[in-house]
């Protein structure tokens, strides 16, 4: 018989142990993606990107609208999109 969840009920941490998730020990951008070499700065600018997000996520304070603040807004600007305020 199946194991049935209430999914609002779970952690991020339960979720990890039940899926069995594991964080990769290199730590290497590169292992998924084709990207061109980046810089010593870009390259800084990700491992603190990657350090923050882990910091909250490690303590399971983490939601969609952190992951977005957290990865999307400092990826984005990387990337040379910039952001603008309206009003």
């Amino acid at each position: 018989m199946p194991l049935i969840l209430e999914a609002s009920n779970l952690s991020l941490n339960d979720v990890h142990r039940l899926l069995k998730l594991e964080k990769l020990a290199n730590g290497s951008f590169t292992d998924f993606l084709s990207l061109e070499p980046v810089s010593e700065l870009e390259q800084q600018d990700l491992l603190r990107i990657r350090n923050d997000f882990e910091r909250y996520s490690s303590e399971g304070k983490i939601s969609e609208g952190l992951v977005k603040f957290l990865t999307l807004a400092p990826l984005m600007r990387l990337a040379g999109f910039m952001m603008c305020r309206f009003g």
